[in-house]
C-alpha cells in the first residue's frame, strides 16, 4: 500500500526537544518529544499512518542501538509529532554523552545520516521546571487547527497552521494585530509553494534561517517546506522552527 513511499525522507532540520514535564517527582516521565517531516521523493508531504522505528546510538555510524521503539505514527500534511519512551522508557543517564537518533520508516532501510543529539538542542527539565520547549506554559498552544488553502492569497489568522495546496504561489499575510505568543504556521503541499509577507511596520526575525537576515519582510518556501512563527511583541515575529530550503527577503 505504501510502496510509493519507499524513499520517504526526514527533513534534517526537524525540531528536537527533550522535556521532563512538571509533575510530582515520582511521576516524572523519561520521554522525548520529537517532531519531524516526511515526504515522498517528489517532495509532496505524506498523509498517512506509517510505522516508524526510532533508535538511539552512541555513535554516528555503526554500533548497536542503546534503545529502540516502534510506533504507528499519524502523519498529517507531512508533519508528525511523537513522544519517544512511551512504551520503552529512556534512561536519563544516556544523555550525559552525545547520542544519535536513527529513524526507519516502514520496511525501508534506516535513514542516513543519523541525527546528532548534543546538549544544545535539548534540555532536561527537573520536576520543578516552569517552561516547556523554552516557552512559558501560558504561551504554549495545543490543538492549533490546519486550514487547507487552495486559493492564491489569504489574510492569516493567529494560532492557525496553513497548508498551501495550489499549483500557483500562495501568499499569506501575517495577522495585523496578533497577541504575544500567537502562532502561525505554513507547509507547502502544492507545486506553487508559499510566501509569508508582513504588514506595514512588521518584521520577521529570520537570522536563524540559512541565508536569512536580521529582519525579513517575506519568507517563501516550496513543496514540502514548512515554517512556524510566533509573535513576540513590538511588531516582530520570531521563527520557532522551519524545515526545508527557505528564501528570505529583507524587510
Amino acid at each position: 500500500m505504501y510502496s510509493h513511499c519507499r524513499y520517504l525522507r526526514l527533513a534534517q532540520s526537524a525540531l528536537l526537544a527533550l522535556v521532563f514535564i512538571a509533575l510530582p517527582a515520582q511521576a516524572v516521565p523519561n520521554t522525548l518529544n520529537y517532531q519531524g517531516q516526511l515526504t515522498i521523493p517528489s517532495g509532496r508531504p505524506v498523509n498517512a499512518t506509517v510505522g516508524i522505528t526510532f533508535n538511539l546510538y552512541a555513535a554516528a555510524t555503526g554500533g548497536v542501538a542503546l534503545w529502540s521503539e516502534t510506533q504507528n505514527v499519524a502523519v498529517s500534511y507531512g508533519l508528525y509529532s511523537v513522544t519517544l519512551g512511551k512504551t520503552v522508557p529512556l534512561v536519563p543517564g544516556w544523555f550525559d554523552a552525545p547520542l544519535y537518533l536513527g529513524i526507519t520508516v516502514a520496511s525501508d532501510a534506516e535513514m542516513t545520516p543519523r541525527i546528532a543529539l548534543s546538549s544544545a538542542p535539548y534540555a532536561l527539565k527537573a520536576n520543578d521546571a516552569d517552561t516547556a520547549g523554552g516557552l512559558p506554559a501560558a504561551q504554549l498552544r495545543t490543538g492549533i487547527p490546519w486550514v487547507d488553502v487552495t486559493g492564491t492569497s489569504l489574510q492569516a489568522a493567529s494560532n492557525t497552521r496553513y497548508v498551501a495546496d495550489n499549483a500557483a504561489l500562495v501568499t499569506l499575510t501575517l495577522p495585523a494585530a496578533p497577541a504575544i505568543g500567537d502562532i502561525i504556521g505554513v507547509t507547502g503541499a502544492g507545486a506553487g509553494g508559499w510566501m509569508i509577507v508582513v504588514n506595514a511596520g512588521q518584521s520577521i526575525l529570520s537570522k536563524n534561517i540559512s541565508g536569512g537576515t536580521p529582519s525579513a519582510g517575506a519568507i517563501s518556501g516550496g513543496l514540502g517546506d514548512t515554517i512556524v512563527l510566533q509573535y513576540i511583541g513590538n511588531n516582530k515575529f520570531a521563527v520557532l522552527n522551519y524545515m526545508g530550503s527557505l528564501t528570505v527577503t529583507a524587510g
